[in-house]
Parts: structure tokens; sequence; C-alpha cells
């Protein structure tokens, strides 16, 4: 099964809002990242280009951008093997980033 996680932290605020970075990506073993072709991530319609697609199993086909409200974001995982998966992940500003070593 695959499944999507993110990390975020908090940066400047603007206005009235707390703007996060955050970084959404396909949580699962090497073996099934490397089974994907590309991942393409609907945003919401506020984002400028709000449609965005991964190419990178390296990097977990993650997307890295910032904002300031949580949403639904919608992928499309694509295999190499032609088949496709749709997924609804709910982007959590709360999960902290993992420290880096």
């Amino acid at each position: 099964m695959i499944k999507l996680s993110n990390y975020a932290r908090p940066m400047e605020k603007k206005g009235k809002y707390q703007y996060y970075r955050w970084k959404v990506f396909v949580d699962a073993e090497r073996e099934v990242l490397d089974s994907i072709e590309r991942v393409s991530y609907e945003l919401h319609p506020t984002f400028p280009n709000p449609r965005r697609t991964s190419t990178s199993a390296v990097d977990r086909f993650s997307l890295e951008t910032e904002g300031w409200g949580e949403f639904s974001i919608l992928a499309v995982v694509e295999f190499k093997d032609g088949r496709a998966e749709t997924l609804t992940y709910r982007l959590d500003l709360a999960k902290g980033w993992p420290e880096e070593t």
C-alpha cells in the first residue's frame, strides 16, 4: 500500500498568517519507490502552479514548498508498469521536520 507523509516547520509570519515550509513525500520502502515512475500532486487552487510533478525516487517523489494553511492534497502515483493509484492526503503543519544530521 502506498501512503504519503509530510514534514513542516514554521517560517516568518506574513501579515496575520504564520507561514510554514513543508514537504510531502511517498512514505514507502525502497523497492516500492523504485517501482514508481512519477507522482503528480494537485495543491490547493490558490497556489501558483497548483499541479506539480516529481520524478525522483531518490527524494521519495517529494514536493517542497511553503504556505500558511492545511488542506487536502490529491496525488496520482504512476507506476512503471502502467498502473496508477490516486491518493488524498491531508497536509499536517504540526508534523515536525526531522533534525538534520
